[in-house]
């Protein structure tokens, strides 16, 4: 049964443990991955027939899936459960996944390629060596204009998004404290100077990160 939320608990001790307590934390938990489950693609999704409403309702789905996915992250890192946060995570994925696999026959034909970038790009300095320097951005901009398919363009960036990935996305990927001093590290450094990101950088291309490069990181 594609729906047995089971199927995807496999291997998951400390997530199926917090699913079988009957706090008011672990019961919004259940009812978010039931809810997960539920968004796999049914019989009655399939006879869609018109491409536009089958688009749409992928659409929809997917943002189902990234909100729910969000919401058990937050409940369960309100308890510091690490073990479970992952467990989670990994359970999420493999929804996705099967999810994924349930409408890729009725996707758009071109998938679309996002582009996306800001000015603020060039105030990223660089030793001569690294792969991420600026003076490249040109080169690539000019190959993806000339490239065909479904490609959209972003080149502005608001603040409200940069702040938005500081303040939540990344700390979905990396603790606190290795964000913190990251930000430390590339704002400590003065106006001009290339430095390395961590203490571990060596080789060509090492030195990587300026007092600027923080922005960028978001």
């Amino acid at each position: 049964d594609p729906q047995d939320v089971n199927r995807f608990l496999s291997g998951c001790p400390s997530l199926q443990s917090l699913l079988s307590e009957t706090s008011p934390t672990s019961m919004l938990l259940k009812n978010n991955l039931n809810g997960l489950v539920s968004i796999i693609p049914s019989s009655a999704v399939h006879q869609l027939q018109e491409k536009e409403q089958k688009k749409k309702m992928t659409r929809l789905l997917y943002k189902i899936w990234i909100v729910m996915k969000a919401q058990g992250e937050n409940l369960i890192s309100s308890l510091k459960q690490e073990a479970s946060l992952k467990e989670w995570r990994r359970c999420c994925e493999r929804i996705y996944k099967h999810f994924n696999s349930g409408y890729e026959s009725f996707q758009c034909e071109s998938g679309l390629s996002a582009i996306i970038t800001d000015s603020r790009c060039n105030l990223h300095l660089t030793s001569g060596e690294c792969f991420e320097r600026p003076v490249r951005i040109p080169a690539a901009m000019k190959g993806i204009k000339q490239a065909t398919g479904n490609i959209q363009i972003v080149d502005v960036v608001s603040d409200k998004y940069l702040e938005l990935a500081e303040n939540d996305i990344i700390l979905r990927a990396h603790k606190k404290s290795y964000v913190a001093r990251i930000k430390k590290r590339c704002l400590t450094a003065t106006q001009d100077a290339v430095i390395a990101l961590t203490e571990d950088s060596d080789g060509n291309g090492g030195h990587d990160t300026s007092k600027c490069s923080w922005t960028l990181l978001k």
